[in-house]
């Protein structure tokens, strides 16, 4: 039969078959390489970040086990394996096997979205990154509570068939005053965030109400039975927002509870007194008696989230009394290049 390999009487095989044997390997190599090419760069997308310490260790350790198979195997049957290689790629089935592995390895990057958070360069083994993401879509977490240090520096984890425009909410929940932002991670997308780099900064605008020296001897104290009320209303744009029960202290709004507090650590106790005291001395206040006032504004203060203050904000405050009378009312603009606006009320 024709393109049948014939042998000599000496039992060695005819160049005839040659071709075909070469051709077979060149298209497995072909295919083979295909396939590596398309698994790493689904690897160098979606895993390296989050696995590459782990994946560096196993294919070291692996190597090394298989050197040593290979050493034992090559010693007890050294044709054999040195054959193999040839055989695997030689044959039909390697083919079949490399035709069908092509495609999924294609699939596999369509169907892969990942999403990695990596702390800034030159963060501290004692600062902390704290992010949560959300989907939008499905309203559940997907990435929730990760925390971030310089000694853990990058978090992540790739995704299955998140097609159709997913949209996740990233939000950094510490340190405070940052906006989240909004991505997507769709069809073979990778996201890639630094943390806090990629978050722009919110203009965050606090008022903090002072009570007088009048009104603080009419105010109750915490804990006190309450024999007249006070209730501080606040207007702005349309919207009112009644503080009820204030006590003796000092009340802030403006923005979340977490982030009234990242605002007001970034004061000094030495600026916020210097500010105290002369507003005091406007009033005429005596000497004497600052002290008493200064203890009671500088303990922490009454935090009311009432929603976010804009510049260009106007506020309208006042102060009822007993619920219905009118013992104090002022009007306060949000200046843009103030961070804590200061309101003091007094009978």
């Amino acid at each position: 039969m024709s393109g049948t390999p014939t042998t000599t009487g000496e039992g060695k095989a005819t160049p005839g078959a040659v071709p075909a044997a070469k051709g077979r390997h060149f298209l497995n190599l072909t295919l083979l390489g295909g396939v590596f090419l398309l698994l790493t760069f689904w690897y160098y997308r979606h895993m390296q970040y989050r696995v590459a310490g782990l994946v560096l260790g196993g294919v070291m350790g692996v190597w090394m086990l298989w050197r040593i198979l290979y050493d034992l195997l090559k010693w007890g049957a050294g044709d054999e394996v040195k054959a193999l290689p040839k055989r695997v790629l030689g044959s039909a089935r390697t083919t079949v096997v490399l035709l069908v592995g092509l495609p999924l390895s294609a699939v596999l990057h369509l169907v892969t979205s990942s999403l990695h958070l990596q702390a800034a360069a030159g963060t501290g083994r004692e600062q902390v990154f704290r992010v949560e993401v959300r989907d939008e879509r499905r309203d559940g977490a997907l990435l929730e509570d990760v925390k971030l240090t310089g000694d853990r520096a990058v978090e992540g984890r790739p995704f299955w068939f998140r097609g159709g425009g997913a949209r996740v909410r990233v939000r950094l929940m510490e340190p405070v005053g940052y906006a989240s932002l909004t991505t997507n991670l769709g069809w073979g997308r990778r996201v890639f965030l630094t943390v806090p780099t990629d978050f722009s900064e919110k203009t965050l605008h606090l008022l903090r109400l002072l009570p007088g020296p009048k009104l603080l001897s009419a105010l109750a104290r915490p804990g006190d039975t309450v024999l007249t009320r006070y209730d501080v209303v606040l207007v702005r744009a349309g919207q009112t927002n009644v503080l009820g029960d204030w006590r003796q202290g000092v009340v802030c709004t403006g923005a979340t509870r977490a982030e009234m507090e990242g605002v007001l650590k970034r004061e000094t106790a030495a600026a916020r007194r210097t500010d105290f005291e002369e507003r005091l001395g406007r009033l005429g206040f005596p000497a004497e008696g600052r002290e008493a006032v200064l203890q009671v504004w500088e303990r922490p203060p009454r935090l009311e989230d009432t929603g976010g203050f804009e510049a260009g904000d106007e506020l309208a405050v006042s102060v009822r009394r007993g619920g219905e009378a009118l013992v104090f009312g002022a009007s306060v603009r949000i200046e843009p290049e103030r961070r804590v606006h200061t309101l003091l009320i007094e009978l």
